[in-house]
């Protein structure tokens, strides 16, 4: 734009120039000669930006079009056009003698570049770093494992960067141009590798096989591709393990840490239901004394003694063999601390397993007889085939509401949340992440006030997708209401608690489908196949059967209208329904 009105000033300037401020024009000497300068002044400034164009276009295809990440080039070129065409313009538009500023300036410059020479030292690091582009805002650095962070901003002197801490780092142009430093991109992915390592009588194709169903079990911050995998690196004699290394791909350089530790979280409880652990403890041997040892070793003592007596005294020493007597074998072992190695789940004890309600006896052993018990970690998918009962921590199941009962559930959380005061302490309902991200956004549509309110309605439901409604109805805006609702849950979500169940409804035809489940925190289930827990059920009385659908339909989802009769007609293969997806 600014080109553009020079361009068309200094075009004007020459035109009165021309028409006016010629010989025997109307216009006076003097005015003619200040017209004429400035009509060259137009045409030099003009130029200047012209140049200062094309110059631009061709440093940005030098750089393959890639957009710039600082002014610092663009303003050493406008700094070193300007000084030319001014000096050219004192020289050969107003005529004067310039060998003496040239003179005085070579003289300034020196001073003040011995003045100023790291700060120029940057400057022109700076400038290099602009012109070969080695790195751009977004990219992570690191160097010699101590110093990392993200790009943040590029300028004349130095470059900005964030640590994982939060905190900001200010390195000079100069240490990147003649320190090593490593440059991740910020949009390729990284890729990261977390070790472990298991004994080595464990096959390795079963360990990589559960860590690899791990790694690509949508951890948070891994990326689908290029796609994560496991490897054998080595192996450790002395404590008899193959260590392996786990390779995945992040985004988020400087939060690998915490993506290695939700990776081995999940992979402990994968392994734990595979029966195995992640680093099992050292196998130590220590002597076992023999029956009378302690006595034969004191009478041994006591002979040595005599023995060391008499070769004082000069007298004849006696066979080595009769005094040491028979030899004896190495004593026996004892293994003090042994691991688990490969070994399968240990069996359940029923008096040990929480077990929900007043279940008749006749019911509770066959069914802790058939259970398999198995442990997931926070955010990890819980089985969707067959049954299981939640023993400990919390789940949550992606199960929709319908309609009406959704809009019954939404007017009374919202009279329930007018009328509700916090109080200060008080553990909130709503998950601690949900919660967060549920705070977040509703602070930038509602500002302050959102706080108190999410509080209270954490205080009063665990289901995210209805709290997020209940904030959205402080929006009067349709608009506003829809973009903040895209932004959370899309559907509703059960919490289930130690006691209750799920897969029930799947099994006995009550839902076309499974609902898919997620452990909240870290959670123990026990878990029966569609045929171990009919194959548990077939003998049990009625009247226990009807005991049990009375529990079902409180504590198990989708089962509400379970009763009895059907119950017994599944367990005795009467009627059978379909066990697989549809």
């Amino acid at each position: 734009m600014w080109t553009l009105i020079a361009l068309a000033v200094s075009a004007l300037l020459w035109l009165v120039r021309v028409t006016l401020g010629a010989e025997g024009a109307v216009l006076d000497a003097d005015v003619a000669v200040w017209l004429h300068h400035a009509a060259l002044g137009s045409a030099v400034l003009a130029g200047v930006l012209v140049l200062q164009r094309v110059l631009q276009h061709v440093v940005r295809d030098r750089r393959q079009q890639r957009p710039a990440t600082s002014d610092l080039l663009h303003a050493v070129l406008r700094i070193a056009l300007y000084l030319v065409a001014l000096m050219l313009y004192l020289r050969l538009g107003l005529h004067l003698d310039i060998s003496s500023v040239l003179a005085t300036s070579a003289m300034m410059s020196v001073v003040i570049g011995l003045a100023l020479q790291p700060t120029l030292g940057h400057l022109f690091a700076g400038v290099s770093m602009e012109i070969e582009r080695p790195l751009k805002v977004g990219d992570f650095v690191r160097r010699d494992d101590q110093l990392e962070g993200q790009v943040t901003s590029l300028n004349w002197r130095s470059v900005y960067l964030r640590t994982e801490r939060g905190s900001t780092l200010v390195l000079p142009n100069s240490d990147f141009t003649s320190k090593l430093i490593e440059v991740i991109p910020g949009e390729r992915p990284y890729r990261h590798q977390v070790g472990f390592s298991l004994p080595s009588d464990v096959p390795p194709d079963r360990v990589i096989h559960i860590a690899q169903q791990v790694v690509r079990s949508d951890l948070p911050g891994v990326c689908r591709l290029p796609v994560a995998s496991v490897v054998v690196v080595g192996n450790d004699p002395v404590t008899g393990t193959l260590r392996y290394v786990a390779r995945l791909y992040t985004l988020q350089f400087l939060d690998r840490s915490s993506i290695a530790s939700a990776f081995l979280e999940r992979l402990w409880y994968a392994l734990s239901r595979e029966g195995l652990a992640l680093l099992p403890p050292p196998v130590q041997w220590w002597p076992l004394p023999e029956p009378g040892h302690e006595a034969a070793q004191a009478a041994q003592a006591a002979q040595m003694g005599q023995m060391a007596q008499r070769a004082h005294a000069g007298a004849p020493m006696p066979d080595v063999a009769d005094v040491a007597g028979p030899r004896r074998l190495p004593p026996r072992l004892r293994p003090v601390q042994a691991g688990p190695r490969g070994a399968s789940p240990v069996p359940l004890e029923p008096h040990r397993v929480p077990w929900p309600g007043h279940l008749p006896e006749a019911v509770t052993q066959p069914l802790l007889r058939a259970a398999q018990q198995r442990a997931y970690g926070p955010r990890e998918a819980c089985p969707t085939q067959g049954v299981c009962l939640v023993l400990g921590g919390r789940l949550r199941e992606d199960r929709p509401l319908e309609a009406p009962r959704a809009e019954q559930a939404l007017r009374t959380l919202l009279l329930a949340q007018s009328q509700l005061t916090v109080p200060l302490g008080e553990p909130p309902l709503l998950d601690d992440a949900a919660l967060r991200h549920l705070l977040h956004e509703a602070s930038l549509a509602l500002g302050p006030v959102a706080h108190s309110l999410c509080q209270r309605l954490a205080a009063l439901t665990d289901d995210a997708w209805l709290a997020w409604r209940a904030v959205a109805e402080s929006l009067p805006d349709a608009v506003r209401r829809a973009d903040f609702l895209a932004r959370g849950p899309a559907q509703s979500s059960r919490a289930l608690l130690p006691g209750d169940w799920l897969g029930w409804a799947r099994v006995l035809g009550q839902e076309p489908e499974s609902v898919p489940s997620q452990a909240v925190q870290g959670s123990t289930l026990l878990v029966w196949t569609p045929e171990a827990l009919r194959g548990s059920l077939r003998h049990v009385p009625d009247a226990d059967l009807i005991e049990l659908a009375r529990l079902l339909r409180v504590t198990a989802p989708g089962c509400e209208s379970v009763d009895g009769d059907v119950l017994r007609r599944w367990c005795r293969d009467a009627w059978s329904p379909p066990l697989t997806g549809s």
